[in-house]
């Protein structure tokens, strides 16, 4: 494992390079995650693949410079270290949670250059009325942007939210608890903000696996209630023959060891 530096967009976006093989894998973490979550796989894949793991914005290592991020950026940044390390220009993403929602952002805006697409667990797949209300209208983020800085009021929202079943008890839970904390509700908003831009179209997906004929690996676990198998479904009834849909005997977490065996098949 090497860890650098790429100086861009008057930022520095940290990443690390795993194994040494000659197939490369561009690979995006979860939320409060870093690329550092990856190294469980490098025992496995190191001599046949090349992982380069980036630390997505306000994560890990990286610092950066309170611009939005955009898929056209994100182009940019992996064109960048793909010149720095000498490495090949087509590529296959894998993306865990959020890290999946980064990862169809990114194949959707340059589908030409991913020859596979691997998402465990991958958030971006489905939005409901009421969360792309929030996120991708300009009321929506004034309300979002005032509940994240009022704590009381947005709690409140949840409690509503959970009253008409809108949110399952796991996602309050996580959302409580990352509400609960100043300190989170801070980088909640400030990630929320930075990579907002950052939403993928479920028909130019599907659209663009059919045209280039991309092989995608959809995992989730059974019991996952942050992301739900469910949430799939459209992916997986418009874009067959192309998608390979497994459900595993896990919940949300999937980058784990005791999955290692499982997450080794998907690069075969």
């Amino acid at each position: 494992m090497t860890h650098q530096y790429l100086p861009l967009f008057n930022s520095q976006i940290s990443y690390y390079r795993f194994g040494s093989g000659s197939r490369l894998i561009i690979a995006f973490h979860g939320y409060s995650n870093d690329a550092q979550i990856f190294q469980l796989l490098e025992s496995e894949l190191k001599k046949n693949y090349t992982i380069i793991a980036l630390d997505l914005p306000l994560h890990g290592n990286t610092r950066w410079n309170k611009i939005l991020l955009t898929p056209k950026m994100l182009k940019k940044i992996i064109d960048a270290i793909i010149e720095k390390e000498q490495l090949p220009k087509e590529y296959w993403l894998m993306g865990f949670s959020l890290g999946g929602r980064i990862a169809l952002s990114l194949f959707q805006y340059a589908p030409q250059q991913v020859k596979r697409l691997i998402l465990l667990a991958p958030d971006g797949l489905y939005a409901s009325w009421w969360h792309k209300f929030l996120v991708q209208t300009y009321l929506g983020n004034l309300i979002t942007s005032f509940l994240l800085k009022h704590p009381k009021n947005a709690m409140n929202f949840l409690d509503k939210m959970k009253e008409k079943r809108f949110i399952n008890q796991k996602v309050y839970d996580f959302a409580q608890g990352l509400l609960s904390s100043k300190r989170e509700r801070t980088l909640l908003y400030a990630r929320w903000f930075f990579m907002r831009k950052m939403r993928p179209n479920p028909d130019k997906i599907c659209n663009a696996i059919i045209f280039y004929q991309t092989p995608v690996f959809l995992i989730f676990g059974k019991s996952d209630t942050i992301t739900p198998a469910h949430n799939a479904q459209y992916l997986v009834d418009f874009a067959t023959p192309y998608v390979h849909y497994y459900k595993w005997d896990a919940g949300h977490l999937l980058l784990r060891e005791k999955y290692l065996s499982q997450l080794a098949t998907l690069f075969k």
